[in-house]
């Protein structure tokens, strides 16, 4: 279970007496993401979404607040589960190396990983491997072809190929699918929700795309001016206290153009 309790995250601003003003970006966030969850974190441009992610990966450090996983300090935990929280971001073309294959790109994180003794573990990686591509519905020979040679769809599989070799416990989807195609949107939405319950993973899905969230999430948290205002239950989303947050869901409703839920999966 990840627990954050009321962070915050600033930066320094240019404007201000000498440069020393700072810009709030996370003013008081807090919310729960229980084993087996995906939470979806709404919230429009430059609300703190991303650097949300940034610091939950430990990429970026916080400056109040607390996090804590299974109990430990997050720091502590990142340490001690390398490799169990991992990242899908939103553009598939910079978040690829250009100059490697597909393959140098799937394998990155056990290289980062294992690092010396990654030889000696490449018979169970050629494994992993082939299993990943044949779950993001990829064929083999693509491992030898390069980021240029893909359409955006397959280079996002790919990405989502290699945030899966590790075998993370937790993934972060940063705006994973809104430089797609709304007809690639619902395929990667619907390999997503399958890979989740394949792989038993835990989604933080970030995204401004309320109805995408609806589909892929169980439940919903608003974020705007980097305070979380609400959290709902996707099925009670219509049931918002926050006035801000029945404006934004009465102005996608009804989902007439957007992804719906059907029997068979999902469509737009």
């Amino acid at each position: 279970m990840i627990q954050v309790e009321h962070l915050q995250k600033s930066y320094k601003s240019s404007r201000g007496f000498w440069g020393r003003s700072r810009q709030d970006v996370l003013t008081d966030v807090s919310f729960h993401l229980n084993d087996g969850d995906c939470l979806g974190i709404v919230g429009e441009s430059g609300s703190g979404k991303s650097t949300l992610s940034r610091i939950l990966l430990g990429l970026e450090a916080y400056d109040g607040g607390s996090i804590r996983i299974d109990g430990l300090p997050h720091h502590k935990w990142i340490k001690q589960n390398k490799g169990k929280f991992s990242v899908v971001f939103q553009d598939y073309r910079t978040s690829v190396n250009p100059n490697w294959t597909i393959r140098q790109i799937v394998e990155e994180p056990l290289r980062m990983l294992h690092g010396g003794e990654q030889k000696q573990k490449q018979t169970s990686n050629e494994s992993l491997i082939a299993e990943l591509m044949e779950r993001v519905q990829l064929p083999m020979e693509y491992l030898d072809k390069y980021p240029h040679e893909l359409s955006g769809g397959q280079l996002q599989r790919i990405c989502i190929a290699r945030a899966l070799t590790t075998r993370p416990r937790y993934l972060i989807l940063d705006e994973a699918i809104s430089s797609l195609d709304v007809s690639v949107q619902s395929q990667i939405l619907t390999l997503l929700k399958e890979l989740q319950a394949d792989f038993q993973l835990t989604y933080l899905f970030i995204a401004h795309d309320l109805q995408a969230v609806a589909y892929l999430c169980n439940r919903l948290a608003f974020l705007r001016d980097g305070v979380i205002l609400e959290e709902l239950d996707c099925n009670h989303y219509t049931c918002a206290k926050s006035e801000y947050v029945n404006q934004l869901v009465s102005s996608v409703l009804p989902f007439e153009s957007g992804f719906t839920r059907t029997r068979e999966g999902l469509t737009s």
